[in-house]
């Protein structure tokens, strides 16, 4: 699989893998069910809550292993292991019945709980002999290891809630609506593991944080290696002119550079995402702004239903509406060829399309639970796209109709802002923000466990 997204010949793919595996900071889990993948995720769904068990105990495995190969060869320094979302976060006391002096952080994307008996565990290879009351169940342990796998079914995401040192989220508003139960009564995130989250909150508020996700450096159509057609903040017009009508073509969208554009660059899926939400909504869209010519574009794969929906409308609104599988080079195009990012995500854990966006001078329209969006308002000039607080279809075509009218601006007008905004959002959304506030974290949790760990440069 890596062989393949990389595009490197058989030479050159084998020799930098060698690099990496050489590496004596690199720590490689090895395994059949990763090393024969075709793809990230099951073949069965680009979903990311459908990942199976058994590749999440193989990672737990493998980061048992990487634990004990850092305890044997560094056994005086200080360790810390970030853990992802439900599939590793059994590793957690995995670590600490290995050394209790290693530190464990719970980063938080997604709030997808796996439930499974303790028995399949221990079947699949993740022995819970020496530290099974460290797990989260449906029921307390007793002090019977043998009766407790076939009676008890473990929490994965809520085992790391309740055992790591830290829980991380990546963004601000994902956190305040887990904590406000938002989250559960909308039925992403259940009682149990909202509970664990408020306990730990409650009792050390400096053990449930935030460090937000951050665009990358490349992030930034000055440098993009993946843009034909780059551009900076002066010539931030004309460049997204150009990349506009080479997007056209390779979607099979009309040629009309003065056509606005609503861009999609998200998996298809709900609820999250809010897909069937706006799908619904196009055939609105398409009438009500006919005489502007308004196009829909889709880079995006996902569940078959709205991959479906979207192909349906393209061919009821041909050179208006279009949906491409994903590809990292057209995604890229479309943030710099496009003039208005969806995002009307029912819940949003951080996302980095509208963070990214004003950089390439594209905007967002959003729901008010996305991080990193300001309303536009022109006295004063601010902003830098449209939030929409009703979650309905009076809501986004109010917010469809906002950024229209903006698009109508002139063109000096629009450049001055588009400039502003993108300059702010350059200084705001900066990925040494996040590498500070990680390390900020981590000093906080060696400083509560009288550890040290030199982190920065001095």
């Amino acid at each position: 699989m890596f062989q393949k997204l990389s595009k490197l010949p058989d030479k050159d793919y084998i020799a930098a893998l060698h690099r990496v595996m050489t590496h004596p900071n690199v720590h490689l889990i090895v395994s059949g069910l990763f090393k024969h993948a075709d793809r990230v995720y099951d073949d069965d769904s680009y979903s990311l809550i459908r990942m199976n068990e058994r590749r999440a105990i193989r990672l737990v495995n493998g980061i048992e292993g990487v634990g004990i190969d850092l305890d044997i060869y560094y056994p005086e320094a200080a360790k810390i292991f970030q853990l992802n979302d439900w599939s590793t976060a059994l590793a957690s006391p995995l670590l600490k019945d290995i050394n209790k002096r290693f530190l464990t952080e719970m980063k938080w994307h997604n709030s997808y709980e796996a439930i499974r008996p303790l028995v399949r565990q221990n079947e699949l290879g993740y022995s819970t002999k020496n530290f099974w009351k460290k797990l989260f169940y449906n029921d307390f342990p007793s002090y019977d290891h043998n009766a407790d796998m076939y009676r008890l079914y473990t929490y994965f995401l809520t085992t790391g809630f309740l055992d790591a040192d830290q829980i991380t989220a990546v963004g601000d508003n994902i956190l305040k609506e887990a904590l406000n139960w938002r989250l559960k009564d909308i039925g992403v995130m259940s009682e149990k593991m909202t509970q664990m989250l408020i306990y730990r909150h409650n009792n050390n508020p400096d053990e449930v944080g935030t460090v937000p996700n951050e665009p990358s450096r490349n992030a930034n159509p000055e440098v993009n290696p993946l843009l034909d057609y780059k551009y900076g903040t002066k010539d931030i017009i004309s460049g997204k002119w150009k990349n506009k009508v080479k997007f056209q073509e390779q979607m099979g969208l009309n040629i009309d550079v003065n056509a606005p554009i609503i861009y999609w660059p998200h998996r298809l899926t709900d609820p999250q995402k809010g897909s069937g939400f706006f799908l619904s909504a196009i055939d609105d869209l398409m009438h009500d702004y006919a005489n502007e010519r308004l196009q829909i574009a889709f880079v995006a794969n996902g569940d078959s239903k709205y991959v479906d929906w979207a192909k349906t409308l393209q061919s009821r609104y041909p050179g208006r509406v279009a949906i491409k599988h994903f590809d990292r080079k057209l995604s890229e195009l479309g943030k710099a060829g496009t003039d208005v990012i969806m995002m009307p995500s029912l819940y949003e854990p951080r996302g980095l399309p509208q963070l990214e966006g004003p950089n390439y001078g594209t905007w967002t329209i959003g729901y008010n639970c996305v991080d990193g969006i300001i309303s536009y308002d022109r006295f004063p000039d601010r902003g830098n796209g449209w939030v929409f607080n009703d979650y309905d279809h009076g809501g986004l075509k109010y917010g469809v109709g906002e950024a229209i009218k903006f698009y109508k601006l002139s063109t000096d007008v629009k450049r001055i802002k588009l400039q502003r905004a993108r300059v702010q959002n350059l200084k705001k959304h900066d990925i040494n923000n996040m590498l500070d506030k990680q390390i900020e974290t981590w000093e906080m949790m060696l400083a509560r466990k009288n550890q040290k760990l030199i982190l920065r440069a001095t």
